[in-house]
């Protein structure tokens, strides 16, 4: 099951927005930490990218 558990929204993709997303994530669905989770990253960049 796929399921966004964090989001920054931006006019840019820069370094510093993904690691908002990335905090607010794993700060919420992982307060223990990822490990043993089978945790898989996608990022998604518009319409015209294929998952």
């Amino acid at each position: 099951m796929k399921k966004i558990v964090g989001y920054n929204v931006s006019l840019r993709a820069r370094t510093e927005d993904w690691k908002k997303a990335l905090d607010l994530a794993f700060n919420k669905e992982f307060p223990q930490g990822v490990k043993g989770s089978n945790l898989k990253l996608i990022s998604y960049n518009g319409a015209g990218q294929h998952l």
